[in-house]
């Protein structure tokens, strides 16, 4: 699955004046879930994404399992001062920002160690000649 720029953004305002950002749409699910699995597909981890295009019921094992997948991602790629993942419930903005900020990091944390292993490789910092 592609990634898609994760949104942790929402303020109190959003949520008070009732902005798209205010509100936890399905759309918002499909990133987080497609990005989960992008994340997890990246270090060969297992997270199958439910695509909430249907609409269906959001029920409490659904976001159980985007916490489970997450915290397995984090488990699989470790980073220093990584924030904690939310508690169940996901009933706030910060919850659902801290979601989709620890995808982010963790994004872009392997995006960066695949760039740094390019430069570091034979083609690019290895000696000249032929071996």
């Amino acid at each position: 699955m592609a990634w898609i720029n994760p949104v942790f953004d929402r303020t109190e305002t959003d949520v008070r004046d009732k902005t798209s950002k205010g509100f936890l749409k399905y759309d918002d699910l499909n990133r987080i879930e497609q990005n989960l699995s992008h994340l997890a597909a990246k270090l060969e981890v297992n997270y199958t994404a439910k695509d909430w295009s249907s609409r269906p019921l959001i029920f409490k094992g659904d976001l159980i399992k985007i916490l489970d997948g997450l915290s397995t991602i984090r488990n699989h790629w470790p980073i220093p001062n990584l924030p904690e993942n939310p508690q169940y419930p996901i009933n706030t903005y910060e919850k659902v920002n801290q979601i989709e900020k620890i995808e982010n990091l963790i994004g872009n944390n392997i995006t960066a160690s695949n760039e740094s292993q390019m430069r570091c490789g034979e083609m690019f910092a290895g000696e000249s000649g032929v071996i």
